[in-house]
């Protein structure tokens, strides 16, 4: 059973600093002990779990109930995410958004103490790859990753809020969980060709 994340991303335009709305935001990332859904063999497979896509609301809101990530070789805990405009969102199943064009293209990172905490609770601790720290992630120091911490408060299942300074423990069948994270995305709409943008939090 792996830690609950609650995810609200607000998607603003710089421009005039307006939210945007209809935008679509598309989340991935690894499991409990660093498998991506897609990869978890040397042949491609077929699962498409811990990822996800959404187009945001009137308050350029979407909010995704996803897990606390774990990490593999190589790689300090994050989660990745794009954001595009401008597409059409067409369904069989499952959405899918085609065309338009990438507005945002980044990762999510967390803070080391906490992921220190995680890897306390089963699954996590399962996790046989060697850890990686922001501090020697490449992605991280390369691409201002400081920006894109995430602040994190544990609740337990009645949302009483704590601070994030010990392991999560089992309260009967459910973990406590970190607890709600908004994360503002300001991207520019006014260019024609894809562009990264930092995350401002």
């Amino acid at each position: 059973l792996s830690l609950q994340l609650t995810l609200t991303v607000t998607v603003i335009d710089t421009n005039n600093c307006s939210a945007i709305v209809n935008a679509a935001v598309d989340l991935w990332q690894c499991n409990s002990v660093g498998v991506y859904s897609h990869f978890e063999t040397s042949v491609v497979s077929t699962t498409t779990y811990l990822r996800g896509i959404q187009l945001t609301n009137t308050n350029g809101q979407v909010t995704f109930y996803t897990n606390y990530p774990g990490y593999y070789s190589g790689r300090a805990t994050h989660i990745h995410v794009k954001v595009r405009f401008g597409g059409e969102e067409t369904s069989s199943g499952s959405i899918y958004y085609w065309g338009g064009q990438t507005s945002h293209t980044g990762q999510i990172f967390f803070n080391d103490s906490y992921t220190t905490l995680v890897q306390a609770v089963t699954p996590y601790s399962t996790n046989q790859a060697s850890r990686t720290l922001n501090s020697v992630d490449r992605a991280y120091t390369q691409q201002d990753g400081v920006d894109s911490l995430l602040t994190l408060a544990y609740v337990d299942e009645a949302t009483a809020a704590t601070t994030a300074t010990s392991a999560p423990q089992k309260s009967g069948p459910s973990l406590v969980a970190p607890a709600a994270v908004t994360v503002e995305i300001v991207v520019t709409i006014h260019h024609t060709f894809s562009h990264t943008d930092k995350l401002i939090f």
